[in-house]
């Protein structure tokens, strides 16, 4: 509850050390404009540097997550990348804006996020207010005493605050990687462009230190460089983070067919695997049109699930099916695909489920049920059709029949 008042409160406190600033000849209103302008394009350039980099970094590599394995180049591209968005930025309107034009303007960016923050995702906003809080009291602390004269209480005052932004932000940046990886960089970005936003002030260094900048610039730039060369040449997985990939047998008893089968989303099979597998991929999934490499398999014989029919009751032109799913071998899992052109009415257990044919799956309305209990269980499905109606029964379970030693092994 008290978020709002805070985000508020340093709101108005850091407009204060701005308005004192202004009044001593210390600050101008345009350049507090060009420092909240620089500060919003740092946060914008730092989250459109991190798509780029990861794009090209993905692209070059020719695997859609190059930094599974091996995370730390493509890391050092990016936070090197938001350094050098925020140090260019800074650079760029250093004359202009001046060290507290850039300063304050970061800070107040912090400050209205927070504040818009506050006003639906407290617990968000708190990550932005306090270290705002932080440097709302040590401007204030400087610009209100006799430390307004002093050069290093005004950078010490800088550093302090960007400290205590680093010290939520970049350990967030680093949960953010962990949680969505590099594919949602802007999660990653937008904490490393706040943080670097905060640096701003610290590149309007004098003009016998223009030099200083320079180099710190060219700096960034050659590791953002040398980073994400290396993350391309990297191998995108390996013996702790191997390629994660799917392994089936799969039986079609209607058809009579039978298949080992092996997919990855972490992009082209390891070749261990794909050798094993047919060079033209193949419609076998009778739900999906989409073919897959499979190889041939021999039939474990056994029995397939099916739907036990207890009633059928035929009114109006519409028909009311009652019956049992069924898994003999006992799968861990069925799936009853009902075509969605015809059906009326889902229920499972007397309880009835919601029917938009607007959500069939590639013409299918389909029901899951997960777990053993599901061999057994009732459900009733009404249709606008006397007529004879095709569905799909699938039943899974869990590892590989005889014969899939040497897959696993692959």
């Amino acid at each position: 509850s008290w978020t709002l008042p805070l985000a508020i409160l340093v709101m108005l406190l850091l407009l204060v050390v701005a308005i004192g600033l202004i009044r001593h000849g210390a600050l101008t209103l345009v350049e507090l404009l060009l420092g909240l302008g620089g500060a919003f394009l740092t946060l914008l350039l730092s989250i459109l540097v991190g798509l780029g980099l990861t794009f090209v970094i993905s692209t070059v590599a020719g695997s859609p997550s190059p930094w599974y394995a091996y995370p730390l180049a493509t890391r050092v591209a990016v936070w090197a990348g938001a350094l050098l968005a925020g140090g260019l930025m800074g650079a760029l309107l250093a004359r202009r804006a001046g060290a507290w034009g850039l300063a304050l303007g970061a800070w107040l960016l912090w400050a209205a996020l927070a504040l818009l923050l506050s006003l639906s995702i407290a617990g968000v906003a708190i990550l932005l207010l306090l270290p705002a809080l932080v440097a709302g009291l040590l401007f204030a602390a400087v610009a209100f005493t006799p430390l307004s004269k002093k050069l290093w209480a005004r950078e010490a005052a800088f550093i302090l605050a960007s400290l205590a932004g680093a010290a939520i932000w970049l350990p967030l940046a680093l949960a953010f990687e962990t949680a969505v990886n590099f594919d949602l960089s802007p999660a990653i970005t937008f904490a490393l462009g706040l943080v670097s936003s905060s640096l701003a002030p610290l590149w309007a260094l004098p003009g016998d230190r223009t030099r200083v900048r320079r180099w710190l610039l060219i700096g960034a730039g050659a590791i953002v460089v040398v980073a994400a060369v290396s993350a391309t040449l990297l191998p995108p997985y390996s013996t702790s983070d191997p390629q994660q990939a799917n392994l089936f047998h799969f039986e079609d008893v209607d058809r009579e067919e039978v298949y080992w089968m092996a997919s990855s989303e972490q992009g082209p099979l390891p070749e261990a695997l794909q050798a094993r597998l047919g060079p033209e991929p193949v419609p076998i999934f009778p739900w999906i049109d989409q073919p897959v490499h499979v190889a041939a398999a021999q039939s474990t014989a056994s029995p397939p699930p099916g739907l036990e029919v207890v009633s059928v009751n035929d009114a109006g032109g519409r028909r009311t099916i009652e019956a049992l799913l069924r898994s003999p071998r006992g799968g861990d899992w069925i799936g009853l695909h009902v075509p969605a052109g015809t059906l009326l009415s889902l229920g499972v257990e007397g309880y009835d489920l919601p029917v938009d044919r607007d959500q069939a799956w590639h013409g299918y309305y389909t029901l899951d049920c997960h777990g053993r209990a599901c061999d057994g269980l009732p459900v009733r499905l009404g249709f606008e059709t006397t007529d004879p109606v095709e569905m799909l029964i699938i039943d899974r379970s869990s590892g590989l029949p005889a014969g899939g030693e040497s897959w696993i092994e692959a």
